[in-house]
């Protein structure tokens, strides 16, 4: 089972590729696949280092842990990858496009964030499951906002859904790590169905947003 979960993450990104079957695509999601894996082994040794400062009261290490450390530095660091494989608009035309990329950046930085859990031996099948769905979630989330930067025609909304791109993803991996941190498994459950009414409102939104922009370029 720990060699599936191992595995898992270039199974996922495999059956992307076969999805979105294109030679020049598939370069570019290997590159953000690896380009995560790479940038995952920095991060999670300043995260360890961060980590090591501890304080009272716990709930406040808790916090700072869970927002400042991991939620912000993995995030931003999953982010950055995306932004520099992606840079030209041509690269957002779909709907979708920014959740593949941030999906598979994530995928990406999970796999040695799994493997070194496994080295170190702090590897947990359950909890390496719920990050693994963690790290996804936030991924949508960040990879939709991405999307609507990209294809919104207002100046000023895409600045505010590119800032939105990170505030939110950090904001709800903090969260995620904060209610694991502290067992609170019940309000893991009742999170999950919010982040799913949230969701679903943003894919609305994007709808909208995707309309208006192909609309646009096909009259252009």
């Amino acid at each position: 089972m720990k060699i599936f979960l191992l595995l898992l993450p270039f199974l996922l990104t495999a059956l992307i590729m076969i999805y979105y079957f294109d030679n020049q695509f598939i370069k570019l999601l290997t590159k953000i696949f690896v380009s995560g894996m790479i940038i995952s082994l920095p991060i999670l040794y300043f995260e360890s280092i961060l980590l090591s400062f501890r304080f009272k009261p716990l709930i406040l290490y808790e916090l700072y842990k869970a927002v400042l450390v991991t939620g912000f530095l993995e995030e931003i660091s999953k982010r950055y990858i995306v932004l520099t494989n992606t840079k030209a608009e041509f690269y957002y035309q779909e709907k979708d496009s920014g959740v593949v990329y941030a999906v598979v950046s994530a995928l990406g930085f999970v796999t040695l964030e799994n493997i070194f859990m496994l080295l170190i031996k702090e590897f947990s099948l359950s909890v390496s499951l719920i990050s693994l769905i963690g790290h996804l979630i936030f991924a949508i989330f960040m990879g939709n906002y991405l999307t609507m930067s990209r294809q919104s025609l207002s100046i000023r909304k895409r600045k505010y859904y590119f800032k939105m791109s990170l505030v939110v993803p950090i904001v709800l991996h903090g969260l995620f790590d904060f209610i694991i941190n502290i067992d609170a498994y019940i309000i893991l459950l009742i999170f999950f169905i919010v982040l799913v009414i949230l969701l679903g409102l943003i894919y609305y939104k994007l709808a909208i947003i995707n309309f208006i922009y192909t609309k646009k370029n096909k009259s252009s």
